[in-house]
């Protein structure tokens, strides 16, 4: 799965009107990954500018940002890491749940086995077993 990626980043005064920005993504050992991204940079002002990215769940690293009229000077960097709630479930992950709990269309109310569907009602978000006395025995879960 993919989300968007919001940050705030802060170059100095000094640094004010860069139209050249790129992000170098990096892995959690420092080295880059990909190719450098152009997009997504918007000048707020004294050096402040937002970068917004598309980012997959599972990327685990960094972003370093420089002017590509000098690639070699590093402005500034951010870890960029899915954020595990519990065991392997992400923030992310765990939203789609919790909606899917909260606010989705359920099925098998009164039966051995429920589900709570995604909001596209296509999938199981969660998939539990009850015994006699409406117990969860056993429960699947889906964020993907």
């Amino acid at each position: 799965m993919t989300y968007t990626l919001r940050e705030a980043l802060s170059f100095g005064t000094s640094k004010t009107g860069l139209t050249d920005l790129r992000a170098q993504l990096v892995d959690d050992a420092g080295v880059n990954t990909g190719s450098p991204i152009s997009t997504g940079f918007t000048e707020i002002g004294s050096g402040l500018y937002w970068w917004t990215a598309t980012m997959t769940d599972a990327f685990d690293g960094g972003a370093k940002f420089y002017s590509n009229a000098t690639p070699g000077t590093i402005l500034g960097m951010l870890t960029i890491a899915p954020l595990i709630l519990e065991g392997s479930i992400t923030r992310d992950q765990a939203q789609r749940i919790i909606l899917a709990a909260a606010a989705n269309k359920s099925h098998g109310g009164g039966t051995a086995t429920v589900g709570f569907q995604d909001v596209a009602g296509s999938k199981d978000r969660i998939a539990a077993t009850l015994d006699a006395n409406g117990n969860r025995v056993s429960v699947t879960l889906d964020g993907a």
